[in-house]
């Protein structure tokens, strides 16, 4: 705090101050703009890397903290990584991969399947986004209320990170807006505080769910229902 005023000082890379700032500032104006602060970017001679906020009341500088963390994290996601490659995905060891990645997973959660009984409800209620800046969002989805799921999904959260295969818990979500579909500017945020604003309460209805499922990205691993999982099956 300083003379009356609350003033952050914290390092960014210089690399996201393009973005961070926007075309002719406009980035930069709307963030102070909504939190009542002042943003200053060091200047190309100057060698800080420290990005600097200001503003009257401390809850206003943390809110543009938060907005432009949020902008560094989705930036961030964007850079490309590049790897060294050999392809191993021919012959006997493709065989022997689809094999085993099933049976993996299959054989780690039949226990946890033990008291998960079909059919139960699902209710899905509310709308909320994965990022912290609803200006700039990215997956909007429906908020879900299934206590049965959760109680499995916490458990299967648990057994992953006891195993390592997992660090970070997931809400459980009904996805209904992804950046990634749109016709124009794939992959680019979209403004969803008017979305919010409206239908942050809505209402999509419930369903009596029979089936689970194991997914990884782009591949269906294993179909089962409940009962199927909780007795030994040929893979």
């Amino acid at each position: 705090m300083v003379s009356g005023s609350f003033k952050l000082s914290f390092h960014v890379s210089k690399t996201f101050y393009g973005r961070l700032i926007g075309p002719k500032g406009s980035t930069k104006r709307r963030i102070e703009e909504e939190t009542q602060s002042k943003i200053y970017f060091p200047r190309q001679h100057e060698e800080s890397s420290n990005v600097t906020i200001k503003a009257k009341e401390r809850n206003q500088v943390c809110a543009a903290l938060r907005q432009i963390r949020s902008l560094v994290g989705a930036i961030r996601r964007k850079i490309p990584i590049h790897l060294l490659v050999v392809p191993l995905n021919f012959d006997e060891v493709q065989n022997r991969v689809l094999h085993w990645v099933p049976m993996c997973c299959c054989e780690s959660c039949r226990s946890i399947l033990a008291d998960l009984t079909t059919p139960f409800e699902i209710k899905v209620k509310g709308l909320d986004i994965s990022d912290n800046d609803p200006s700039s969002a990215r997956v909007g989805y429906g908020c879900i209320e299934a206590p049965e799921l959760q109680r499995f999904a916490n458990r299967c959260l648990s057994h992953f990170q006891a195993t390592g295969l997992s660090a970070s818990a997931k809400k459980l979500h009904m996805v209904v807006l992804k950046n990634h579909y749109r016709m124009t500017a794939m992959n680019c945020p979209f403004d969803a505080r008017e979305i919010l604003k409206r239908f942050g309460d809505f209402d999509f209805g419930a369903v009596q769910c029979s089936t689970v499922h194991l997914v990884t990205v782009g591949l269906t691993l294993s179909t089962r229902s409940a009962e199927v999982w909780n007795s030994p099956f040929p893979l």
